[in-house]
């Protein structure tokens, strides 16, 4: 159900967005053949966002700063996912900012 979702998601936001951002969908295969489907939102002029799918989770996660790459989380207690993300390479991680541990690591992006 969560995989048909993100394409829907997709679909409408391509509609909204088509004269005004970009839309980029990506699924990263993670260590041991995990794959977590990603779709990027980068609004002209407005705060860039990702949706992802991350442990059977529906996740909208806000672009916040980083000091290389870019950098997605879903929010800013304890049980807040991250995605980094440098070129077509990524890493997943769980908890609060600067003690979360990774979930998903060596994530490249499927060609």
């Amino acid at each position: 159900m969560i995989r048909i979702l993100i394409p829907a998601f997709a679909g409408a936001a391509t509609m909204a967005l088509a004269q005004t951002g970009d839309l980029i969908p990506v699924t990263y295969v993670c260590e041991r053949g995990a794959e977590v489907p990603v779709v990027f939102v980068n609004p002209d002029g407005g705060q860039a966002y990702a949706v992802a799918q991350i442990d059977g989770k529906l996740l909208g996660m806000r672009n916040v700063v980083s000091a290389s790459g870019a950098r997605y989380r879903s929010g800013d207690g304890a049980d807040a996912y991250q995605l980094w993300s440098k070129g077509d390479g990524a890493f997943i991680s769980f908890g609060a900012d600067g003690q979360d541990q990774t979930l998903f690591q060596d994530c490249r992006a499927r060609e």
